[in-house]
């Protein structure tokens, strides 16, 4: 591919020069080398369109116009499958910078008006076939056209004349591609493959495959892949281009976007498991603290009921004495009750024995134990 890229930049570097990109397979990457040489060049890429005749036209009016007011330099990607007119108008737009029923009056009128001119004398003496002539000028010198062929076309579709006039003005880059072999897929992977960045190594002790390590073993699997999938194609439907290099660099950078997305998705997980496992371990440590504040409760909880059953038997001890006590003061109560019933009793046998001395003696009656009461 390199070589082929080469060979087309030489051809956009230099003024008249077309190619004629031969190919006996679909998909063997010549629009994907046409594509590259000119934003090496920095040309203006254009694909003829395979529809309408006006389609046509119109994008050579377009090449033209960029090729002969602009001054810059256009490629034209030619595909395979154009009819003959158009191959005869290509030949003439490629030799002489037009060709007949390509510009209307209007149009000639618009590239008349647009084409720089050195002065405003020049401008009036100036005739407009000259001008014209100079357009025509630009058109070739700028415009580099690139046609694409297949095998069917050159020994059958192609009239020998039309083919010899093609060869003849691509005599500068005739060029042959061929489907890439499994060799060349596995270098174009591995190149591309090396390219990748790799996860930055830190002292994060996560660790991210890399895919750097099975570079060889991933690209030969990638060639496999394509290659089987350009064998079913070709089996299939060999008509239509839907396996080509083009597909094979997509499927490189689809592979690289999806390796990149999930060492991202994987850094994630990874980061929210370290976060869940951080949080778990400072809930292990406040269940520890609470653990160990719970033991040390239960302890001073046990020391309280310890001290609580000390406590209930000094006061059932208390209890006791006081029942012992109560007794004591009832029998107490009881005794000095029985001592004021016989002070009692005594008192009357004393005051009625007072009584009867008195009557006998005719004494005034007096309380002895009152008078007593009384000194005292």
């Amino acid at each position: 591919m390199a070589q082929h890229v080469a060979r087309l930049v030489r051809v956009l570097a230099r003024p008249r020069q077309h190619g004629l990109l031969h190919a006996g397979a679909q998909g063997t990457g010549r629009c994907t080398a046409i594509t590259l040489a000119a934003g090496i060049c920095q040309t203006r890429l254009f694909r003829l369109p395979c529809g309408s005749e006006e389609a046509i036209l119109g994008c050579l009016r377009e090449v033209s116009w960029h090729a002969g007011i602009l001054g810059q330099p256009v490629a034209l990607l030619v595909p395979k499958g154009v009819d003959h007119t158009t191959l005869h108008r290509l030949l003439a737009l490629a030799t002489s910078g037009s060709f007949p029923d390509l510009y209307t009056e209007a149009d000639l009128e618009n590239i008349e008006g647009h084409l720089p001119r050195d002065s405003l004398i020049a401008k009036q003496n100036i005739k407009k076939e000259i001008l014209l002539q100079r357009f025509c000028h630009q058109v070739r010198s700028h415009l580099h056209m690139f046609i694409l062929i297949g095998d069917d076309q050159a020994h059958d579709q192609l009239p020998s004349t039309l083919f010899l006039r093609l060869l003849q003005l691509a005599i500068a880059s005739t060029d042959r591609y061929e489907p890439w072999d499994q060799d060349s897929l596995v270098a174009v992977a591995q190149h591309h493959l090396k390219g990748v960045q790799s996860p930055p190594l830190d002292d994060d002790p996560l660790r991210f495959p890399d895919i750097q390590a099975s570079v060889s073993s991933v690209a030969k699997a990638m060639a496999l892949i394509h290659l089987s999938a350009a064998s079913d194609q070709g089996h299939l439907c060999p008509e239509l281009p839907l396996v080509t290099p083009k597909t094979f660099l997509d499927f490189l950078d689809t592979f690289v976007l999806q390796q990149q997305w999930m060492t991202l998705h994987i850094k994630n997980r990874a980061q929210r498991i370290q976060n869940a496992l951080r949080n778990l371990k400072m809930l292990i440590e406040k269940h520890s603290a609470h653990t160990t504040l719970v033991f040390n409760l239960e302890e001073q909880l046990k020391g309280s009921h310890k001290s609580l059953g000390r406590l209930n038997h000094q006061l059932d001890q208390i209890k006791i004495l006081y029942k012992r006590q109560l007794t004591e003061c009832r029998q107490q109560e009881n005794l000095i009750e029985n001592l004021t019933k016989q002070r009692d009793a005594l008192k009357a046998q004393y005051e009625a024995f007072l009584e009867q001395v008195s009557s006998s003696y005719h004494l005034p009656c007096t309380d002895p134990l009152s008078e007593g009461d009384n000194l005292s």
